[in-house]
């Protein structure tokens, strides 16, 4: 990992979860046998237990990557003359991977309701008028947004994480290529872009030197009622509020009408980019 991967990473966070997704998985499974030991059943075996222990079909694909690129290396300085990660079966594969979470048109009006009055109340409207990704959110600074052609312009990301205990945040490159791109305006998105300009310029003013911005990360548009960056860490926290509370109220109406309550799926940031992709090709886009 030292010699061949970690100077090929974007920054320390990416590194640091790299790492841990193999060691917290197949080397904390394998780690204790020779590499030029390692069967293809013993890799097999490994990969059925993490099914069974319930980890992500994403996390156990991506561990079992960054293994098959070990042994690709291993296998070049002659510490192992096969590489046993191929053609690995993850079992229950549709199960295991991670449900495209979208709000459903019952669920809707119930969270439109419910973030009227949060404060992230304009940054959960553009997210799902944008499809932006969480980390390009993070990022998007105001010299991005462009209202004279009515675009969002998307050149980066921020990658945030713990590394040896500390908080950690970056400012890298988008995910791919096509990930540089201009979102359009959609009908409302200048108006929330200057309310939210409101809102934060007042509280500036208010906080002044407590104000929490850091310079290298430019003029942010999105960030907490402190100054910090409106991370995925904050905005999870602030979708779990949200989704409890909109639990509570259904399964008060549902009392009330007299029949069984829904269950809010679990709200997290990029469902709210699933969303917005599902309601564009639903209009035919």
């Amino acid at each position: 990992f030292n010699d061949y991967k970690r100077h090929r990473l974007k920054s320390e966070v990416s590194q640091s979860v790299y790492y841990r997704r193999v060691k917290n998985t197949y080397i904390a499974l394998l780690g204790d046998r020779k590499v030029k030991d390692i069967l293809h059943i013993d890799v097999q075996n490994a990969t059925n237990e993490l099914v069974e222990k319930g980890y992500a079909y994403r996390t156990i694909r991506e561990a079992l990557g960054g293994l098959r690129e070990a042994f690709d290396i291993a296998i070049i300085n002659r510490f192992a003359k096969h590489n046993p990660v191929v053609s690995i079966n993850i079992r229950k594969e549709n199960e295991a991977m991670q449900e495209r979470r979208v709000l459903e048109n019952w669920e809707m009006p119930l969270f439109l309701e419910e973030i009227k009055h949060d404060y992230y109340y304009e940054a959960y409207m553009i997210l799902l008028s944008s499809g932006l990704r969480i980390g390009e959110f993070s990022a998007l600074c105001w010299e991005d947004v462009d209202f004279v052609n009515k675009t969002i312009n998307i050149s980066k990301s921020m990658s945030l994480g713990y590394v040896e205990g500390r908080k950690l945040e970056t400012i890298t490159t988008p995910k791919s290529q096509s990930s540089y791109r201009s979102i359009p305006f959609f009908d409302g998105t200048e108006e929330l872009f200057k309310s939210w300009k409101v809102k934060q310029d007042k509280l500036k003013v208010k906080l002044g030197s407590r104000w929490r911005a850091k310079e290298e990360f430019g003029n942010l548009v999105f960030t907490t009622s402190l100054g910090s960056p409106a991370s995925r860490y904050a905005i999870s926290h602030s979708l779990a509020k949200i989704e409890k509370n909109m639990q509570l109220k259904e399964n008060f109406m549902a009392k009330l009408e007299n029949r069984e309550p829904r269950t809010i799926g679990h709200l997290h940031p990029h469902c709210l980019r699933h969303t917005f992709c599902t309601r564009c090709f639903e209009k035919g886009m």
